[in-house]
């Protein structure tokens, strides 16, 4: 436990933004679950940020400032912090690619490394798919064929969302982006940061749809509403196919949260080995993918190699293995070879 008699003697000195921060430091330099984190300070001036909706530049320069309209909920805030509440959860967002995403309970907070996800998603299209000095979304692009890229397990929509960002920015062909998770909650957050992060025209190709990754990829109807995309069938085949999906050994899942961060254990938890979603995706995936599409899949550095033999296995050639930014592999991809569509349930 934090120091109870130290709260005590700071709570009634809680008028201003400097003595907030003194407040808030004093409590986090005591919480054992934030020992050697080494960031009170910032971590203080973030949660005041959000409250007062202020750069953390304000902040720093206005500390004779009060705050009292903000006081109760800051030191609730605190509280939930020193217990290892994640610092996102208490802002509520999240940076990822660039765009600030709104992050619940419902959804895993978005991690730097997930970045190379989407960065190798954009190489392979502008090697693969992007015409010539690529096309102006102000152009006629009627004519150019459609790109359909699907993302399972979607969470806050970070993948999609930055997907299509990106993309549009660069004036690829037409395309859609279907994302998936099994969890509803996440999927009005997912919408939501669809809809204050995109434009009108983005938004609209960007469906979130409730599937679970264990079960057929929805099929692709580009004349159907968001809801229709649900309906199961004969897939119409995806560009490209892309998850970061649960994969952490059950055991290592619940002993992670044992530090109070406030993560669902859904999001975590792949499974005995974490490979058990894994195995699902590369099988669904390889159904669902056209000839010669590409899959990314996140996976754990633990277990890399044996995910990589899984896609293998599933009907992917030329499987890759790519280190994250701290050099530990954590991104299989492969091309769907032809004629290996999946017919049989994942095994492994």
């Amino acid at each position: 436990m934090y120091c109870v008699s130290r709260e005590c003697n700071l709570v009634q000195e809680l008028c201003t933004i400097r003595q907030a921060r003194m407040y808030a430091r004093a409590l986090f330099q005591d919480a054992p679950c934030l020992r050697g984190q080494n960031t009170p300070l910032l971590d203080a001036d973030l949660i005041l940020s959000k409250l007062l909706a202020k750069p953390r530049a304000w902040i720093l320069a206005h500390q004779q400032d009060e705050i009292a309209s903000v006081a109760h909920e800051f030191k609730r805030l605190v509280h939930l912090r020193c217990r290892g509440r994640a610092l996102a959860y208490l802002t509520r967002e999240k940076e990822f690619f660039g765009l600030r995403f709104r992050v619940t309970r419902a959804t895993l907070i978005p991690k730097p490394d997930t970045e190379l996800l989407v960065e190798s998603v954009l190489a392979h299209v502008a090697s693969q798919m992007m015409k010539p000095r690529s096309v102006s979304v102000h152009k006629d692009t009627s004519a150019l064929p459609v790109l359909k890229i699907f993302e399972a397990c979607t969470g806050c929509g970070c993948i999609a969302i930055a997907l299509m960002h990106m993309l549009r920015a660069r004036g690829t062909p037409p395309l859609y982006v279907i994302a998936s998770d099994i969890c509803m909650r996440a999927l009005a957050v997912a919408r939501y940061n669809a809809r204050r992060l995109l434009d009108v025209s983005a938004n609209s190709r960007v469906r979130f749809v409730h599937a679970d990754v264990r079960a057929p990829i929805p099929f692709f109807s580009p004349s159907e509403g968001t809801d229709v995309v649900q309906e199961r069938g004969v897939c119409v085949p995806y560009d490209v196919i892309c998850a970061n999906p649960p994969y952490v050994p059950s055991a290592q899942a619940r002993a992670l949260l044992q530090d109070g961060r406030g993560e669902p254990l859904g999001a975590l938890d792949g499974g005995a080995d974490g490979l058990d979603l894994v195995r699902a995706f590369a099988h669904h995936s390889a159904a669902a993918l056209k000839e010669g599409g590409c899959v990314f899949c996140e996976v754990g550095s633990n277990h890399a190699q044996r995910a990589a033999r899984i896609f293998q296995a599933a009907g992917f050639a030329t499987v890759k293995i790519s280190k994250d930014l701290s050099g530990k592999e954590r991104l299989i991809s492969g091309i769907l070879r032809s004629q290996s569509r999946a017919v049989t349930a994942p095994s492994g």
